[in-house]
């Protein structure tokens, strides 16, 4: 397996596992008392251990992008916005999605 279908693969898991601990009826089980209250604890662990394998993956990934493409320049058009003021430009995230390619920031308090 490449590095990248590595990466894809830990993106993958990263969301998935972000999503049940966001999710409302796994904050409802902790809440009640259902399920022991370090369970949450854990998720963020594996959130946090995920997080620290992706990045130590992410430095050896490349991503080549031909700027010369007329296809390229047609999807840069397309996502160009005022991402600040006076300033135009494409975020990665909008890029990413548009490329099929999920971006976490794993940075981010979970």
């Amino acid at each position: 397996m490449e590095p990248i279908e590595i990466l894809k693969q830990f993106n993958s898991c990263y969301i998935n596992i972000q999503a049940i601990a966001q999710n409302e009826h796994w904050l409802l089980l902790i809440a009640e008392k259902k399920i022991d209250s370090e369970a949450a604890t854990h998720l963020a662990d594996v959130l946090h251990y995920l997080g620290e394998a992706m990045g130590c993956v992410e430095e050896i990934v490349e991503v080549e992008i031909n700027d010369e493409d007329p296809g390229f320049h047609s999807i840069i058009e397309e996502l160009s916005a005022e991402i600040q003021p006076g300033i135009v430009g494409v975020k990665a995230s909008d890029l990413c999605k548009k490329i099929s390619f999920e971006m976490v920031d794993t940075t981010e308090e979970n």
